[in-house]
């Protein structure tokens, strides 16, 4: 598949391949609740998203549905002192900022691409399904 990056190269995409990197208790509980949603559909983790300023990942990809899903832990929200990486002469508020502005790459990346980016809160579980589902 061929997607376009955020300078308006373009790239081959191969969604299905996993970037295999550690993932939360949250990303674990949306996999159980996308297959339960979609339980004929792939579901692709981890993905790689080409062409971004620096490596991101989005959490999923609905590759029929045309989604990427981001579970957006707390971090995504406040400065959140939770591993050395996160820890600065700022108290996490540098961290927090290179997150936020991750998370706007990945929205502009989605929108030129012509996919749908569902951001899941951490202190929303309940209205997940609503919001995959959209």
């Amino acid at each position: 598949m061929e997607v376009i990056g955020i300078s308006g190269k373009k790239y081959r995409w191969n969604p299905s391949k996993a970037g295999g990197r550690k993932t939360s208790g949250l990303h674990l509980k949306c996999r159980l609740l996308l297959k339960q949603i979609y339980p004929s559909d792939p579901i692709c983790e981890e993905v790689f998203l080409p062409g971004c300023s620096s490596k991101l990942y989005a959490d999923f990809y609905l590759p029929i549905r045309k989604k990427l899903i981001e579970v957006q832990g707390e971090q995504h929200y406040k400065p959140t002192i939770f591993s050395k990486d996160s820890i600065d002469a700022s108290g996490g508020k540098l961290a927090f900022l290179r997150g936020k502005a991750r998370d706007a790459e990945k929205i502009e990346w989605a929108e030129l691409n012509r996919l749908t980016l569902i951001a899941l809160p951490f202190d929303e579980i309940k209205k997940w399904e609503e919001l995959i589902r959209g």
